[in-house]
Order: C-alpha cells, then structure tokens, then sequence
C-alpha cells in the first residue's frame, strides 16, 4: 500500500522484485487514483486508499 499511484511508483517495483524472486507468492497493488492528490481532507480521503479497500485485498489474497 502507497500513498502515491500504484502505477511506476516504488511500490510498482517492490512488486516486480518479489515476483521476480518469488513467482508463487501473490501480490495484490494498491495506491492513489491517478490524480493530484488534493489539500482537502474530504477530497484527499477520496483520493487515497482506505482502510476499507486495503482490508477487502487481503482478504481477496487470503481467498486465492
């Protein structure tokens, strides 16, 4: 989980690392929308990952 984009960020790296080292172990990505991150907390909590979704991709890993 990042707070930038989950595309070309570090993230996007660590991934590619693990898989390459690790091929069985599954990898679930999860960062920002693709957008400016605002400076408002309402919007920002749009924007960035919440709690919620980084609960539902564990628990779709935990399924596979």
């Amino acid at each position: 989980v990042e707070e930038g984009q989950a595309a070309f960020g570090w993230g996007a790296e660590v991934a590619a690392q693990v898989l390459t080292k690790a091929a069985h172990v599954q990898v679930a990505r999860l960062g920002a929308q693709p957008t400016v991150i605002p400076a408002a907390k309402v919007l920002e909590d749009q924007v960035l990952v919440s709690e919620a979704a980084i609960e539902l991709a564990l628990l779709e890993l935990l399924k596979s």
